[in-house]
């Protein structure tokens, strides 16, 4: 037997089937057995677990014919469990991720040299009341058993421990012990016997309920303090060591004097923050970490921690009325953050989506958006489909309500499957992902911090190139599928391609949606090797997108250095229809972006059968996995792009052109694709690709990326308090009396010129002005980048400067 579950059950009739149930809903590849210990309870709770055990052979009831408390209990379970692993969940707790048994079962398994006696999680606390409460997040990764003596390892709730079942046959009756009920006593001593470490995973996988009426919960503040006091004067008695006796007396010292300085006498208050607030709070983190300058945009990053946290606050606020649902087959519901008529690849793709399932009906959630005009769903492509119904809050109280309002449309819908895009920062979109449902992830050359990569809930991960099936299949395993981009060959029926049309010089084309794809490094630079086969070739060059001025001067600069006129470099803005482009302007080879490749663009260049030369990049973003292998590719500098150019010929361009059809026809066109599309079947297995950066980075071990103290903390923080906070700073009142004059002065010329002299004169003092309906973050954010703050700091900064030497100096003098 691979683990044991252990719950000792005392009189929780109305939160046992809860805690039950997230035990069932646990996938994993091992065994397990499940021990509970009816404490003698006068409630239903001997009749419900005896219910489970019917139905489950691997569920087992133990009866306590008195009542023998809780530590005596474990101890009962703790007997008689075989397991290799074991964990205690109580009665009015529960689980709140479905794969919470298996990454903790893998990482012990995994450590085949033991170092590791446990793993803890995070958590969160659930009041049962429509609000939580997310704990501290440490940095902790491990913690030895001298660090849990030395109060540095942070607390871990009892839902969150996995511990090796080191006791076996042999349980001490240190635990037979009411003294030693609870998880710290289970810690220390699977730290003290075993001298090796618990490994703290980063993730949160449970809910500890908060009502006040458990063992621990209903004791006021001086009960509690007076209990750790018993507690550590009592476990003195068992400990071995000089070190662990001074360990133990330096806590006694803290908690009794925290007892004498306790001035009221109340039970522990705990932040409370509604499902809606921890979301946004989260959400501010993500947008932190997502748009941190260009080097995050390189890798591709995660968050464990983060992505269980959302899908954890989902599964809570579902609780309330989360049962078995019947599956409507003839619906699927589509997830994403916005609706962007400008959205590239991800608005085709969801159209595409719509257009496969047009016999059922589709609905699109969009998570990130509180209004959606017509234009911008006429704009998108999306008012054209009759069989979809887009999702969104429109009322006041759902947008406030966001979550509660997507979970009940999600449970009235109950999809047969759910496709999900993952963006940067939608955390919505992530916390109403059921575990219920049959979720899918089109994984669409995502880069940077994505948000939901790691939610638990996600089933199947559809890889549509090559290099990504390698990278998702590294971090998820059996739930990657590659199924090919696609595309809509509609061009097929009337372009067709021939080289050299009506010309003897090389004409090219090349282009992406957002031109950073082309903005390399001084040694592979697109410009340069555009400009050097221009003067090779005596050619012309199309380049479609949209280019920055500061990078369009660039461009002419360059040009004009080596002679050639700028009408030889000819830009055009983003067009719909590239293939009719390339053709109509006898494109004869299309330069495949770089050092960023574009697989949606390349996708309809392929359908036209305009020979493609690609970057031979060692990247992951630099490889271009989908085209015939019979297309040229260069490695190097820009004589290599221009030597291997030059070294193909018309007969090679045609041949070439033969196979792109060819290939796209096979591979790619969405009459093939859409069956296993809509099946969720994998295509095949790809070719495998060697590549530099073939992993999923945490993003938890990168945080130095913004800044040496930077932590991920969820918290409650009030942001008009903090706007009012910024307005009564010394900062922001220097900074806005120096400017207040000629501030006043364009502000009153500015209202004369609108609304007259009389309306001016009465205009109310004003701070700083915002956009309408502007959030606190926002705001915020508008007011420390004022000239009012900015000056305010600049004024001070010497001030601060000499305080920060007074006190080094103190703190030195000190030392001395």
């Amino acid at each position: 037997m691979k683990l044991s579950v252990i719950m000792p059950c005392f009189n929780v009739e109305k939160t046992l089937s809860r805690a039950l149930k997230s035990v069932l809903m646990q996938k994993h590849d091992f065994d397990y057995e499940m021990i509970m210990i009816n404490d003698a309870s006068t409630d239903n709770t001997l009749k419900i677990i005896e219910d489970f055990a019917d139905k489950f052979e691997f569920y087992h009831v133990l009866n306590n014919e008195v009542n023998l408390g809780n530590a005596k209990s474990f101890y009962r379970g703790l007997t008689a469990s075989s397991g290799d692993y074991f964990c205690v969940l109580d009665g009015d707790d529960y689980y709140t991720i479905n794969d919470k048994f298996q990454r903790q079962v893998d990482f012990l398994d995994n450590d085949i040299s033991e170092e590791y006696v446990a793993t803890a999680t995070h958590y969160l606390i659930d009041f049962e009341n429509g609000k939580v409460n997310i704990p501290y997040h440490f940095k902790v990764k491990e913690f030895s058993y001298v660090d849990f003596l030395k109060s540095s390892a942070g607390y871990y709730h009892t839902t969150t421990y996995m511990y090796r079942n080191i006791f076996r046959n042999h349980v001490p009756l240190f635990f037979n012990e009411e003294l030693y009920r609870g998880d710290t006593p289970r810690t220390t001593f699977h730290l003290m016997f075993s001298g090796k470490k618990v490994k703290v995973l980063d993730f949160v996988g449970s809910a500890y309920c908060f009502n006040y009426n458990g063992i621990w919960s209903s004791l006021k503040e001086k009960k509690q303090l007076e209990y750790q006091i018993n507690y550590l004067e009592n476990h003195k008695k068992n400990v071995f060591t000089k070190f662990e006796t001074d360990a133990l007396d330096l806590m006694l010292t803290h908690y009794k004097k925290s007892l004498a300085d306790l001035k009221g006498n109340d039970t522990r208050k705990y932040d409370q923050m509604p499902y809606d607030d921890c979301l946004m709070a989260i959400r501010k983190e993500t947008k932190k970490l997502s748009f941190k300058e260009g080097f995050v945009f390189s890798k591709v990053y995660y968050s464990d921690y983060l992505d269980s946290l959302s899908s954890s606050i989902g599964y809570v606020s579902r609780n309330n009325y989360e049962n078995e649902q019947t599956i409507n087959t003839d619906s699927i519901c589509i997830v994403n953050g916005v609706i962007s008529p400008r959205g590239g690849g991800i608005i085709e793709e969801i159209r595409d989506l719509i257009r496969f399932f047009s016999d059922r009906k589709v609905f699109l959630f969009v998570t990130d958006m509180d209004k959606i005009t017509d234009s911008v769903i006429a704009e998108s492509g999306l008012n054209r489909f009759d069989n979809l119904s887009i999702i969104f809050p429109k009322t006041e109280n759902d947008v406030k309500n966001k979550l509660a309002f997507f979970n009940r449309e999600m449970n009235m819908i109950s999809p047969m499957r759910v496709y999900c895009f993952c963006s940067h920062t939608d955390v919505y979109g992530t916390a109403i992902i059921n575990q219920q449902f049959d979720n899918v992830v089109l994984f669409s050359f995502d880069h940077g911090f994505l948000c939901g990569l790691a939610n638990p809930n996600i089933d199947t991960f559809v890889a549509k190139r090559p290099v990504d099936y390698c990278l998702l299949k590294k971090k998820f395993g059996k739930k990657v599928k590659y199924i090919p981009t696609w595309d809509n060959n509609i061009s097929s029926n009337y372009i067709k391609y021939s080289p050299y049309n009506d010309h003897d010089k090389l004409i090219t084309a090349s282009g992406a949606a957002r031109y950073y794809k082309c903005e390399g490094t001084e040694a592979l630079n697109y410009v340069d090797c555009i400009v050097a086969l221009l003067k090779r070739t005596d050619g012309i060059h199309y380049h479609f997108g949209d280019i920055p001025e500061k990078a369009k001067t660039n461009i002419y600069e360059k040009l004009g250095k080596e002679g050639l006129p700028k009408e030889r470099f000819i830009i055009i803005g983003w067009t719909d229809d590239l293939p009719r482009e390339l053709i109509e302007r006898h494109i004869d080879l299309f330069i495949e972006p770089f050092p960023i490749v574009s697989y949606k663009q390349t996708l309809k260049v392929l359908s036209a059968g305009v020979p493609i030369i690609a970057y031979d990049g060692i990247n992951r973003m630099s490889i271009t996995d989908f085209i015939p292998k019979i297309c040229p590719k260069w490695y190097g500098n820009k004589d290599n792009f221009v030597d291997t150019v030059l070294s193909l010929s018309r007969e090679s361009f045609v041949q070439i052109s033969k196979a792109e059809a060819e290939y796209y026809s096979c591979n790619h066109s969405d009459q093939v694709i859409m069956e296993y599309v809509k099946n969720n079947e994998g295509f095949c297995i790809p070719e495998e690709y060697r590549f530099t950066d073939n992993g999923i980075l945490e993003i938890q071990d990168n945080l130095k990326l913004y800044g040496d103290n930077y932590q991920i903390i969820i918290s409650n923080v009030d942001g008009q308090k903090e706007i009012d906070a910024l307005y009564s700073s010394w900062t922001y009142k220097i900074g806005f009396g120096i400017t207040w004059i000629p501030r006043k002065i364009k502000l009153f010329i500015k209202n004369v010129q609108s609304d007259g002299l009389i309306e001016a004169l009465n205009r109310p003092k004003q701070f700083q002005s915002f956009p309408e309906n502007c959030d606190a973050e926002t705001k915020i954010k508008i007011i420390k980048g004022s000239s009012s703050f900015f000056i305010g700091k600049t004024v001070l900064l010497p001030f601060k400067a000499i305080r920060f030497s007074y006190r080094k100096m103190k703190e030195y003098l000190r030392r001395e």
